[in-house]
Formats: C-alpha cells, structure tokens, sequence
C-alpha cells in the first residue's frame, strides 16, 4: 500500500439518504468511516417523497425521529382516479393497527432528512464527511478519488467499501457489474412545487392519486406541509428540454391548480426503471439503495428499499470488524435483500402498468378490474397483495425452527417498570435480543452461557416490563411460542416453544455454506 494512502474500516461512496443512513447505523459501534460525496451541498428538491413504517423504525433506531418529526406527514390511501375525475378505486394503506409501531404510510421532506442525517454523524469523531469529492478510479482495491475544488487527486484504502452512489453509480460501473432487467421503462416528468400561501391547501385534493387518464396519465402528490408533486407521463415523441419549459409545465398544471398559486421549485424529466444489480458483492466492495437496484415510484420504495439495505449491511459489517463474526456472514446481505427488493420493485411495476395504459380498450379492462376490486373483498386482497409486496425473507442469517424466521418483528407499545411508555426497540436496544415469557432462571447456566457468548440480551415480558393492552403476549399466543430470537435489524432470527431454546440459540451461527445460503 502506498505510503500517502489514507485508510479507514468503511468508506461510503454517496451521501444521500441510504449513504448517510448507513454511516449513522455503523458510527455507534466505534468505527472509523469516510463519506464521499460528489455534490457541494445537500439537493434542495425533496426527490425521495414517501417513507413507510420499516423505514421510520429505522430512523427510530439511528435516534433521530424526534427531530424527523416536524417533517413528516401520515396519509391513509391510494387513489386511483379517472380520467372523468371519478373514483375507481381506493387501496387502504392504514387499516387503524401501527404493527411496527409507526404509521405504514408517509410523506417527508428528503432535504430536511439529510440535513438531520449530516447533523447527527457530526457528533461521531471517527466519521469524515467529504464534499466535492468523486471517484474516479479503483486500482489495487484503493479508491482514486478527486476533489472537484482544489482538482487534486488523492489514495484511500478501507477493509470495506459501499457504493451507496445512486443508480448512475460510479463504484458499480467501475466494478463493471450488470443490471438484470425487470422491463420497465419509461418516461415523466417530475414537478415540485410548492403552494405560495397556507390558504390554498384546500384547492388541491388531500388524497394521494394515480389518475389513470389514457391521454396521458398523473401521479399526484399532497407532501408534507406546503409541498404538493405532479409527475406526468410523457407521451410519444415529446421532446424533454421542451416539456419542462415553463409555460408548458403550467399548461399541464392548470386543470388542477392555477399555476399562479405555485412555486415551481424544479420540473425533470426522469427515466422510471425496473433494474436490479446481478451481483451486490464483489469481494470487498457492496452496492446499496439505487446503486443496487431501481425501481418506479408508484409504490414509494425505492428509498426504503436503501434503508433498509443500509439497516441489513450495517450490523453486519458491525459484527465482522467489531466481534470478530467470520466474513461470510456478509455473504447473507445479498442472499436477503436481493430477493425481497426484486418484489417490491415487481409491486411497484404492477402498479405502474395499471396506471400509464394508454390503450383505450386496455383501460377500460383496468377499469372493470377496480370495479370488481371494490365489490368483491376477495379480488381486492390479490389486488393489494399484487401491489405491495413486503415479503420475509426467506434464505440468509436465519434460524430453521419457525416460520417466523425472516419475518419483521412487531414493537408494540410497552412500559418501563417505571412505568414510562416506550416502543418496544426502545426496550430492547439495536443489539441481538431474545423475548421470553418465561424467566431466564428456570433454564439456569446453560441458557446465560449461550445468551452471554452470542451477545443476546434476554428480555422477559412478565419481568422487565410491563404491558397495558398485552398486544405483545397476545401475539406470542397466536404464535403458539415462548421466546423470540431477533436480530439488531429487528427481523426474526427464529422462535419456539419452551424447551427449544438451546437448539435456537446453538443455530445461531454466523457462517452458513454457500449452499444453505442459495437454497
């Protein structure tokens, strides 16, 4: 290694939200990180408008939702509207029950994010944030990387790298890694504006809406506070430098709003894709968020989907270079996420297609199928099933006794014994946890040993807090279990009934083959 070369344990290439999300899950553990990014400063438009419940809980987990509060909204539908204006169809959201403990669907601020993101890695002293500062070169597995300032060019080393770089990423190019293509693309454009006075929030709909116009089909948006977002499909032959002119943006504004009662912050045309990176792992190197895989937005998880790669790869990565976990325990983030990201972005594509057909018999079809959506229970459930496709996973670091394993815990609300309200991560912290309804003393040194040596925290509902509605040992009922293994991701390690748990916790081991991984 050169001499002038600067190292770290992890550098991040790209401080956009999954970039910056990954830096604050991995900077608690003491370890020393480099960010990159390209641009000066933070993008001023909110590209990135929706988080859901996994994701809040994320942000729960980095400390930071007190501050993130301000700048998030909840909303409860989906509207798919016609190009008459009627309702064709609603696709609830929010059916009354928060199972992971936050709202399943909101908007947000994505400036207002990052800036609480920067703010709270600046109080780690082994992170380094890097602006203006791109890729340019890897050779020798170090990083060439130019300040885009000064023009100087300087060498960086780390045992590990993730592109977190977006979806014209620079690490994947690079590494010459290929998308496999899930066929979708097309373009629209994007429009943020901002309405110029509080009295005309009622001047536009509150609902969030697909409008499935044929001639030419738009995605509406009721942000958070002032935001509203247009997104218009563009149409054959049209032209993008002269779509986004001013007047024409105005043009196709007006049937909803006078264009005058608007800011227009940006107008942008962008390529909705469907792509998938075929590998996310090239020995020390790792792609995250859309440098792994690009989804269209009409199901709102393309930023998610990052995250919660970033929650994944972080404990990970924590337990390789912090406990001395074998290296092939992050063979398990690709074997996890790339399956579970390819559904949701299939989703987010079944949705798409519903909404920007533009053959007038196909339509009518789409139309007859809403109708019978909203009569008939049974065809809506396929329906939403079909859209949102959240999926456990199914192969990976997981245990082989429950079917619970791969699923997302739920976080209920608890009390302390002091008897302060928490959710229940609040309790349990980000580390490995085991919920038990049963006291860890009836199981004696052998289950202290084992908890002790994987890092476990033992938590017993009827010992170490307390519940007022019982929604958690009502659910340990329904089970049919006595404990839950979970995992710093807060996903399902494995579960079981009493007398099974030297079993769970002897499976806990952090180097499964290759097979076991692929099966």
């Amino acid at each position: 290694m050169h001499a002038s070369t600067k190292t770290y344990q992890i550098i991040i290439i790209g401080a956009g939200p999954v970039g910056l999300s990954l830096a604050n899950l991995l900077a608690p553990y003491g370890i020393a990180i480099a960010v990159f990014e390209k641009s000066g400063s933070i993008y001023p438009s909110p590209r990135a408008v929706h988080i859901d419940d996994e994701t809040v809980r994320i942000f729960q987990a980095m400390g930071i939702l007190p501050q993130l509060q301000a700048f998030i909204e909840p909303f409860e539908h989906m509207q798919f509207i016609s190009a008459k204006g009627k309702l064709l169809y609603q696709m609830c959201l929010y059916e009354g029950k928060k199972k992971y403990g936050h709202h399943p669907a909101n908007w947000f601020l994505q400036p207002e994010l990052e800036k609480i993101l920067r703010q709270n890695l600046a109080k780690y002293p082994l992170v380094d944030l890097f602006l203006n500062q791109e890729l340019i070169a890897i050779q020798d597995k170090q990083l060439l990387i130019k300040n885009l300032v000064s023009k100087q060019t300087a060498s960086y080393w780390a045992t590990y790298v993730i592109g977190c770089d977006g979806g014209k990423s620079a690490i994947r190019n690079l590494l010459k890694i290929p998308f496999q293509n899930l066929q979708f693309d097309q373009k629209w454009m994007v429009v943020d504006a901002f309405l110029k006075s509080p009295t005309a929030i009622d001047l536009l709909p509150t609902y969030h809406q697909q409008i499935c116009n044929p001639k030419r089909p738009v995605t509406y948006v009721p942000g958070v506070k002032l935001h509203r977002r247009f997104e218009f499909m563009l149409l054959p032959n049209e032209n993008e430098t002269t779509i986004t002119q001013a007047a024409n943006v105005a043009k196709l504004i007006r049937p909803f709003i006078a264009p005058e009662k608007l800011t227009i912050q940006r107008a942008t045309v962008y390529s909705f894709h469907g792509l998938i990176a075929e590998t996310w792992q090239q020995n020390n190197f790792f792609l995250a968020g859309d440098a792994a895989h690009l989804m269209p937005p009409f199901a709102g998880q393309g930023m998610c989907s990052g995250i919660r790669d970033a929650h994944n790869l972080a404990w990970k990565l924590a337990a390789v270079l912090t406990t001395n976990a074998p290296t092939s325990l992050l063979q398990t983030y690709q074997a996890e996420r790339q399956t579970h990201v390819t559904e949701m972005a299939k989703g987010a594509i079944n949705i798409g297609k519903l909404v920007q057909t533009r053959n007038p018999v196909i339509a009518q079809l789409r139309n007859m199928q809403f109708f019978l959506a909203r009569h008939i229970p049974f065809i809506a459930q396929i329906m939403q099933k079909d859209s949102l496709r959240k999926r456990p996973y199914e192969r990976g670091m997981l245990g082989k006794k429950h079917v619970l394993a791969g699923q997302l815990m739920i976080q209920p609300l608890v009390q302390n014994l002091a008897g302060k309200n928490l959710l229940l991560d609040e309790l349990l912290g980000n580390s490995w946890a085991m919920l038990h309804l049963t006291p860890a003393l009836a199981y004696g040194k052998w289950m202290h040993i084992l908890l002790e040596k994987n890092g476990i925290k033992f938590v017993n509902i009827m010992q170490h807090f307390k519940e007022e509605n019982g929604q958690l040992t009502q659910w340990f009922y329904q089970q049919k279990i006595s404990f839950v293994v979970i995992r710093p991701d807060r996903y399902i390690f494995d579960a079981g009934k009493a007398g099974e748990e030297e079993e769970v916790l002897k499976n806990l081991d952090f180097s499964p083959s290759q097979n076991e991984l692929l099966s």
